[in-house]
């Protein structure tokens, strides 16, 4: 009898212990996973969540992630003295990514009036942006007005959709995961036009070529903003960062280098023709 109990208390005793272990695991994955500052830092990284696929915010170079937003995301992880990891996933996507803990922060040229989980907050703005729309040289649209009863391609859950949703009152309005993935609708015709941020509709004329001009659509601008869960106390940091960062440049200072080629590169494109 007295084995029995021996056995049966080594086996709570066991189940205790392990429970404790486990459950201090769980404590300490779900400090990391707020997303705080001292997590952050004993972590030794900065987890960012990225749509890589609207250039000239961030990109795809073979596995790499690059862009303005990655220069700036990297900004943010030296004045925290951590490294940066980039990980990517669809723009509809990213806020459930890092309600999941998937990520601490959101910086992909994410608007702010875009936000709709109540479990998020935002930074103050670091940059804003204007729509242009992008058409073929002899469309008769010259003007914000021509959009209407027009058929037009948008970026899913971004200011342009929005914009269009909001004031077009377009014949048909296609949304894309992807920016890029509208060109190819518009060269054949099936789009109209194509209506997107300043940076990305200057890199989407460049890419469609001759023929295609863009149109500014003033008055409608917004937000970019890093997203991070409520309550972590990354906000009040970042925000620092933002004013300390940008006192001395503009973030579309950042942009140019990944949307033109610089003077030397031009030069020694010159030299080789």
């Amino acid at each position: 009898m007295k084995n029995i109990l021996k056995r049966a208390f080594l086996t709570i005793l066991a189940a205790v212990l392990i429970l404790t272990v486990l459950f201090s695991c769980a404590k300490k994955e779900d400090e990391i996973l707020n997303g705080d500052e001292e997590a952050v830092k004993t972590a030794g990284k900065i987890r960012v969540l990225v749509c890589a696929e609207n250039p000239p915010f961030e990109f795809l170079v073979g596995e790499d992630v690059m862009g303005a937003d990655v220069i700036f995301a990297e900004a943010i992880a030296d004045a925290f003295h951590v490294s940066v990891e980039f990980v990517t996933g669809n723009f509809a996507d990213l806020e459930d990514m890092l309600i999941n803990g998937e990520g601490d922060i959101i910086i992909s040229s994410y608007p702010a009036t875009h936000v709709v989980h109540k479990e998020l907050t935002v930074s103050e703005p670091y940059h804003s942006d204007s729509l242009y729309a992008i058409v073929k040289e002899a469309s008769e649209i010259t003007k914000e007005e021509d959009l209407k009863g027009k058929i037009i391609g948008v970026q899913t859950k971004t200011e342009a959709q929005l914009f269009a949703e909001d004031h077009l009152n377009a014949k048909h309005i296609e949304t894309y995961e992807f920016i890029s993935d509208a060109l190819a609708p518009l060269k054949n015709g099936t789009l109209e036009a194509v209506i997107t941020d300043k940076a990305s509709s200057a890199i989407l004329q460049e890419e469609a070529g001759d023929g295609y001009r863009r149109i500014y659509i003033g008055g409608h601008s917004d937000d970019y903003v890093v997203i991070m869960r409520e309550g972590s106390d990354l906000k009040a940091r970042i925000n620092s960062i933002i004013t300390d960062y940008f006192k001395n440049q503009d973030f579309m200072e950042i942009v140019p280098r990944f949307t033109m080629r610089t003077e030397e590169e031009k030069q020694e494109e010159n030299e080789g023709e």
